[in-house]
């Protein structure tokens, strides 16, 4: 998927190239996006806030992926 500033996806999330880089991304437009509840992403990912920055989600995803999935 290109993203390009501006853009906003059929769930009506808005992207832009630098969103969540600083201000975080909201728990809620994970779970739109992703279907799965807010408080499992919460849960699985250890997050504390309603906000993760980008650095952070790719860190703990990287964690969730090795601890579920390897082999």
């Amino acid at each position: 998927m290109t993203v390009v500033q501006g853009t906003t996806d059929s769930s009506g999330i808005q992207f832009s190239p630098d969103s969540g880089h600083e201000n975080g991304i909201p728990v809620s437009s994970l779970a739109t996006l992703t279907g799965f509840s807010e408080e499992f992403i919460k849960d699985e990912l250890l997050l504390t806030n309603g906000d993760v920055s980008i650095n952070e989600l790719r860190a703990k995803m990287l964690l969730y992926l090795k601890k579920n999935f390897n082999s």
